[in-house]
């Protein structure tokens, strides 16, 4: 093997590393993002659970039809 051979197989497997490194990288702040994301939408969902369970005063849930 030559040494330009050497030297680009060296810098070849240093590319890789850096790149592996980076994905792993990546794919953690993907998965972070996504935990709150979901987080975030489960407080939606109960917010507007809690909100439909409990009406302002004056908007009950009773029509008063009689007049």
């Amino acid at each position: 093997m030559s040494t330009v051979s050497t030297a680009t197989a060296s810098v070849a497997a240093q590319q890789i590393q850096k790149q592996a490194g980076l994905s792993a990288v990546y794919a953690k702040q993907q998965r972070q993002e996504a935990a709150a994301l979901v987080s975030l939408l489960e407080d939606g969902a109960k917010n507007a659970k809690q909100v439909a369970s409990s009406p302002p005063p004056g908007l009950g849930k009773v029509v008063n039809a009689s007049a």
